[in-house]
């Protein structure tokens, strides 16, 4: 796992931890398009920006 999958996971968990009462599904929708977009800058490459997207999002589901 990369530091920015971990850097990534933390600030959303911090999203998620504010929306608790909103359905995975609805704060993946609300949220998944900033997490693909924090990893595209840093990594300026599509394929790599969708990889760590999933783990972000597989690393949260894993935790609850």
């Amino acid at each position: 796992m990369t530091k920015l999958t971990i850097y990534l996971f933390y600030m959303w968990r911090g999203v998620i931890e504010i929306m608790n009462n909103f359905e995975f599904e609805e704060v993946y929708t609300k949220n998944s398009h900033l997490i693909y977009h924090i990893a595209y800058s840093y990594l300026k490459n599509s394929e790599d920006a969708k990889d760590i997207h999933q783990e972000v999002f597989f690393k949260y589901l894993s935790k609850h």
